[in-house]
C-alpha cells in the first residue's frame, strides 16, 4: 500500500478539518465541545435543577429546624411542668409532715388541757344535772322556779350571817375580850358580840 497524502475537501470555500481542533493561544474553553449537540442547554437545565434541589433542601432544613425548635420548646415546657409538679408534690408532702408534727404536739397539749377541762367539765356537768333535776321536780311537783329561787336566796342569807358571825368571833382582839370579861351578865356579852 502506498501512502497517499490526505486532502481536505472544500465545501463552499471553507476547508473542513477532520483532525483535532487547533489551539489558537487564548482560552476558548467551551466544555470541550464547541457548542455542538445542545450540551449548553443540558448544562443550564442541570444547573437549574441543582438550584431547585438546593432551594428544596434549604426549605426542608428550615422546616426541620422549626419542627425541632417546636419539639425542644415542648420538651422544655414538659420538663418545666414536671419540675413544678414535683415541687408542688414536695411542698404538699412537707406540709403534711408539718401538719402531722403539729397535730401530735397539739394532741399532747389537748390531753394535758383536757384533763384540767375534764375536771371542770365534770363539775359543770354535775351542776347542769342538778339544774335539770330541779326543773323536772318543779314540773312534776308544781313548785315554781321563782319559789325555789326565793328559798335559795333565804338559805344564802342565812349562810352569810353565819359566816359573818364566825369571822367576828375569830378576829376578836384582846381588848374586846377584856371588855366582855369586865361586864356583868351573859346577856350583855351577847349584845356586844352583835
Amino acid at each position: 500500500m502506498a501512502i497517499v497524502p490526505v486532502q481536505t475537501p472544500v465545501y463552499g470555500g471553507a476547508p473542513i478539518s477532520t483532525g483535532p481542533p487547533m489551539y489558537n493561544g487564548y482560552n476558548n474553553y467551551n466544555g470541550g465541545y464547541s457548542g455542538g449537540g445542545g450540551l449548553g442547554r443540558r448544562v443550564s437545565n442541570l444547573e437549574d435543577l441543582i438550584a431547585k434541589i438546593r432551594g428544596k433542601h434549604k426549605a426542608d432544613e428550615a422546616r426541620d429546624k422549626v419542627t425541632w425548635d417546636e419539639e425542644e420548646k415542648k420538651k422544655k415546657e414538659k420538663e418545666e411542668e414536671d419540675r413544678r409538679l414535683q415541687e408542688k408534690k414536695d411542698r404538699e408532702e412537707m406540709h403534711s409532715i408539718f401538719a402531722k408534727e403539729l397535730n401530735t404536739k397539739l394532741d399532747v397539749i389537748n390531753i394535758a388541757v383536757g384533763k384540767k377541762d375534764k375536771d371542770k367539765g365534770d363539775d359543770e356537768i354535775a351542776k347542769l344535772r342538778e339544774k335539770i333535776k330541779m326543773l323536772k321536780n318543779s314540773q312534776q311537783g308544781g313548785t315554781s322556779i321563782a319559789a325555789q329561787a326565793g328559798k335559795k336566796s333565804k338559805g344564802r342569807d342565812d349562810e352569810i350571817t353565819k359566816l359573818r358571825e364566825e369571822r367576828d368571833c375569830g378576829y376578836e382582839t384582846g381588848f374586846k375580850k377584856k371588855i366582855r370579861g369586865n361586864r356583868r351578865g351573859d346577856s350583855k356579852r351577847e349584845e356586844v358580840e352583835r
